[in-house]
C-alpha cells in the first residue's frame, strides 16, 4: 500500500510539474513573441524614419539643421541595425532569442525577394549616404532616391510581412502549447480518478477537498489565461492600428515631398505651397500620435509635470473648436459651446486640458452621425466645473464603459475603420 501510495504522489507531481512547465513555457512564448513582434515592428518605423531624416537632410539649407537631419539618420540605421541583427542572431539587451523558425530563415535568405539581402542593399545606400560630403548630398541624389524607392516600395511591404509571419508562428506556438496543457490535463483527471477508486478511496473527504482545490486553481488559471489572451489581443490591435497611423502620416509626407522634388523647377509657387501644407499637415498628425505615446509613457511613469495657472475655460473650448473645425466641416458637423457664462476661470494646466478637450473633440467627430451636432457643455456647480463633451452617435456598450478607458483599449462598436490607437481616452 505505502508503495502504491507513493507511486501515485509521485505521478501526482509530476502532472503537477507538467502543467506548471506549460504554464511557464506559455508565459516565456508569450514574453519572447513580444520582444520579436515590437523589434520587428521597431525594424519597420525605423526603416521609415532613415528614409525621412536622409530626405530632410538633403532638402535642408541650413548648416545646423542639416548636421541635426544627418545624427538622426545615423541613429535611425543604427536601431533598424541592431533589431535587424537582433532579429536574426540574438541580442540580450532586446530580450531577442536569435532563434528564427526554418521558415522565417527561408523569408530572410531565399529567393529573389529575400529579406536579409534587402536590408543589406538598404543598410548599404545608406552607408553610402552618410560617406558623401554634406555638400554633395541633394534631393537630386541618386543614392537617395534609390534608398527612398526602396524604402516605400519592397523593403516596407517585407517588412510589414515579416511582422505578420512573427505574430501568426507566435500564435501556433501558443496554440500548440495550449492543446499539450490540455492533454495534461485531461491525464492529471484520469489519474485522479483512478487514485480515487483504488488507493484513496478510505480517504474520500480528503481526496474531495484537494479535488476542490485543484479545480479553483484551474478556473483561475483559465480566468489568468483569458485575461492574458485579452490583453494580447489588445496589444496585435493597438500594433495593427498603430502601424496604420504611423504609415499613412509617413506616407503623406514622403509623397508630397517626391512630388514637391520632381516639380520645383515646373509647379507654380501656390502648387508647392499646398505640398509643404500638405506635408506639415502630415507632420502635424505624426506629431500628434508621438506625442500621445510619450505622454502615455509619462503618466505611466509618475513624471508628468503639470503647469497650473489660472485660464478661462470657454476660450480654451474654442480654441481646440478651432483647430478641430477643418474636421467637422468634413463630416458636415457643427462644434457649439453651451455655457451660461461668458467666462469659466480655473487654475488649470492649459496644454494638457487642451489635450484632453481634443481627445474627446476628435472621438466625436469620428464617430457622430453626418449633419449632426457636438455640444461642448459647462456646467458650474459646488465649486466645481463639470465639461460634456455630447454627441449623437453610435454610443459606447454599458458593458464597456470602465475598459474603454484604459490604455489600447477601443469599444467594439468603434473598431469600424475610423482610425485611431486606443490612446486618446486613456491619456483623458
Amino acid at each position: 500500500m505505502t508503495f502504491r501510495y507513493l507511486t501515485a504522489l509521485g505521478l501526482v507531481f509530476l502532472m503537477s510539474f507538467s502543467a506548471f512547465l506549460m504554464v511557464n513555457q506559455i508565459v516565456r512564448s508569450q514574453e519572447n513573441a513580444a520582444s520579436i513582434v515590437n523589434a520587428a515592428g521597431k525594424r519597420r518605423f525605423t526603416s521609415q524614419q532613415v528614409a525621412f531624416n536622409a530626405l530632410r537632410w538633403a532638402l535642408a539649407s541650413d548648416i545646423e539643421e542639416r548636421k541635426k537631419f544627418r545624427a538622426a539618420l545615423l541613429e535611425a540605421r543604427q536601431t533598424f541595425e541592431q533589431n535587424h541583427r537582433g532579429l536574426l542572431y540574438g541580442d540580450a539587451s532586446l530580450k531577442l532569442p536569435g532563434t528564427p523558425s526554418p521558415a522565417m530563415r527561408k523569408y530572410y535568405f531565399e529567393g529573389p525577394q529575400a529579406l536579409d539581402a534587402m536590408v543589406n542593399r538598404f543598410l548599404a545606400l545608406t552607408a553610402i549616404i552618410l560617406d558623401m560630403p554634406d555638400a554633395k548630398l541633394t534631393g537630386e541624389s541618386q543614392d537617395l532616391k534609390k534608398l527612398v524607392d526602396l524604402t516605400t516600395g519592397p523593403l516596407i511591404k517585407s517588412l510589414n510581412e515579416a511582422v505578420g509571419l512573427y505574430q501568426r508562428e507566435s500564435e501556433a506556438e501558443v496554440a500548440l502549447l495550449r492543446r499539450a496543457e490540455y492533454i495534461v490535463m485531461i491525464l492529471t483527471f484520469f489519474l485522479l480518478m483512478a487514485e480515487a477508486l483504488f488507493i484513496f478511496r478510505p480517504m474520500t473527504s480528503d481526496i474531495e477537498r484537494k479535488t476542490n482545490q485543484l479545480i479553483e486553481a484551474n478556473e483561475l488559471l483559465v480566468l489568468e489565461r483569458n485575461a492574458a489572451e485579452k490583453a494580447n489581443q489588445a496589444k496585435s490591435i493597438f500594433l495593427t492600428n498603430m502601424s496604420h497611423e504611423l504609415r499613412t502620416p509617413m506616407h503623406g509626407i514622403l509623397s508630397y515631398a517626391r512630388f514637391g522634388q520632381q516639380k520645383v523647377e515646373t509647379a507654380s509657387k501656390e502648387k508647392l505651397k499646398s505640398y509643404f501644407s500638405e506635408i506639415l499637415e502630415s507632420g502635424s498628425r505624426l506629431m500628434n500620435l508621438l506625442n500621445d505615446v510619450l505622454d502615455l509613457s509619462a503618466l505611466d511613469s509618475g513624471k508628468v509635470i503639470y503647469s497650473m495657472k489660472e485660464t478661462n475655460l470657454i476660450q480654451l473650448a474654442t480654441s481646440v473648436i478651432r483647430e478641430m473645425s477643418d474636421l467637422a466641416t468634413e463630416k458636415k458637423l457643427s462644434l457649439q459651446i453651451k455655457s451660461d457664462h461668458e467666462e469659466l476661470w480655473e487654475i488649470v494646466d492649459a496644454e494638457r486640458l487642451k489635450q484632453v478637450v481634443r481627445n474627446l473633440i476628435s472621438n466625436a467627430i469620428k464617430f457622430s452621425n453626418e449633419e449632426t451636432v457636438v455640444h461642448i457643455e459647462f456646467t458650474s456647480t459646488a465649486g466645481k466645473v463639470i465639461l460634456t463633451v455630447v454627441n449623437r452617435g453610435i454610443g459606447i456598450p454599458t458593458s464597456e464603459l470602465e475598459t474603454v478607458f484604459d490604455k489600447f483599449v477601443q469599444s467594439s462598436k468603434t473598431r469600424t475603420g475610423a482610425g485611431g490607437t486606443g490612446l486618446g481616452l486613456s491619456i483623458c
